[in-house]
């Protein structure tokens, strides 16, 4: 039992990290609305490139991904 509380212990870190957080909130501006040159300040990417990233991702997901899940995006 010991190895699956590891586990699922490491997963949580690994869900929660800062990186993690850092592309949840790129993503997010991304389905808000939100311009290119607005999510790069805001994350602080230099090369518009690395920020262009978030549209792809966007673009890869369901549409209706959040209303199936409840949420108001």
């Amino acid at each position: 039992m010991f190895w699956l509380q590891r586990f699922a212990l490491e997963l949580i870190r690994l869900l929660l990290s800062t990186h993690g957080l850092r592309h949840t909130v790129g993503y997010l501006l991304t389905r808000l609305g939100r311009t290119q040159k607005e999510i790069q300040e805001a994350l602080g990417h230099c090369d518009p490139r690395t920020t262009a990233i978030y549209a792809h991702i966007v673009n890869l997901w369901p549409n209706n991904l959040f209303s199936r899940l409840g949420i108001a995006v």
